[in-house]
C-alpha cells in the first residue's frame, strides 16, 4: 500500500525569516517543507566551489552565519530556505562583479554535467538531444524544476540556432539581479557543453515585475572551435 501523503500551508518563522512553510503529513510524521527553497545538492554544489575560489571567503564572510550553517546541515536531497543561497549569490556578485559571477555560473553548470543530481538528467539530454544547444537547454530548464521550489517558472522557447529560456511568476523577495544573472551564466555553461559558440543576453526590464528573459543565440562550430577550459 503506497504511504500517504496530506499536505497542507501554515505559516512558519524560521530563522532565516522564510515565512510560509509546507506541512506535509506522511504516515504519522509531520514534515515541514520550505515554500520557497533550492535543493540541498545545489546548495552545497555552490557552496564548494565558491571555498574553492580566492574571493570565497570574503563571500561567505559578507553572509550571516546562519545562512552557510543551514547549508552545511542539510542533506543534498533536502529542500532549503531559498533566502541562504539567494544572500550567498548576492554577496558573491557584489564582491566578484558580474564578469566572474557570470564565469562561476557558466563553470559550475559545466562541472555539474557529472555531478549526482543532475548527471543521469544530462546524459538523457545527451542520448536524445546530441550536442544540440536547443536540446541541453530543455535539459536545463528541467534542471530547474528538480532544484528550485516556489521561485518562479521556466518556459524554454527554441529558435532557428537561438533560444529563450522566460522566467516568470518570481516571488518579490526574489525579484533579485544575482538570481537572475546566475541563470545566464548557467546558459552560457550549457552553450559551452553543446560545444556552440555564442553570446548569451538578458533582459532585465521587467524583474520588478517579476520576470526576466535570457536569449542565446549560436553558430554551428567549425574546426577551429575547441572544447572550453573545464
Amino acid at each position: 500500500m503506497p504511504t500517504r501523503i496530506r499536505p497542507c500551508h501554515v505559516c512558519v518563522d524560521g530563522p532565516l525569516g522564510q515565512g510560509s512553510q509546507v506541512v506535509a503529513i506522511v504516515g504519522d510524521t509531520v514534515q515541514t517543507v520550505p515554500k520557497l527553497a533550492f535543493r540541498g545538492a545545489l546548495c552545497h554544489g555552490v557552496l564548494t566551489a565558491l571555498e574553492r575560489l580566492p574571493h570565497g571567503a570574503a563571500v561567505l564572510a559578507a553572509v550571516a552565519p546562519e545562512a552557510v550553517e543551514r547549508i552545511r546541515r542539510s542533506g543534498k536531497l533536502a529542500w532549503i530556505p531559498s533566502d541562504a543561497l539567494a544572500a550567498i549569490n548576492s554577496a558573491h556578485l557584489e564582491i566578484a562583479g558580474t564578469e566572474q559571477y557570470l564565469d562561476f555560473w557558466r563553470r559550475y553548470v559545466v562541472g555539474s554535467v557529472d555531478n549526482g543530481l543532475y548527471a543521469a538528467l544530462f546524459a538523457g539530454a545527451l542520448r536524445i538531444f546530441g550536442r544540440n544547444p536547443n536540446g541541453l537547454l530543455k535539459w536545463l530548464g528541467r534542471s530547474w524544476e528538480l532544484s528550485s521550489r516556489g521561485l518562479g517558472t521556466v518556459e524554454v522557447v527554441p529558435g532557428m540556432n537561438e533560444c529563450q529560456i522566460i522566467v516568470t511568476e518570481i516571488p518579490e523577495v526574489h525579484r533579485l539581479v544575482a538570481i537572475a544573472l546566475s541563470t545566464q551564466g548557467s546558459v552560457m555553461g550549457v552553450l559551452d557543453v553543446a560545444r556552440h559558440p555564442g553570446e548569451v543576453t538578458i533582459d532585465l526590464t521587467k524583474l520588478a515585475a517579476g520576470s526576466y528573459t535570457v536569449l542565446a543565440r549560436w553558430r554551428e562550430p567549425s574546426g577551429s572551435d575547441t572544447d572550453p577550459e573545464p
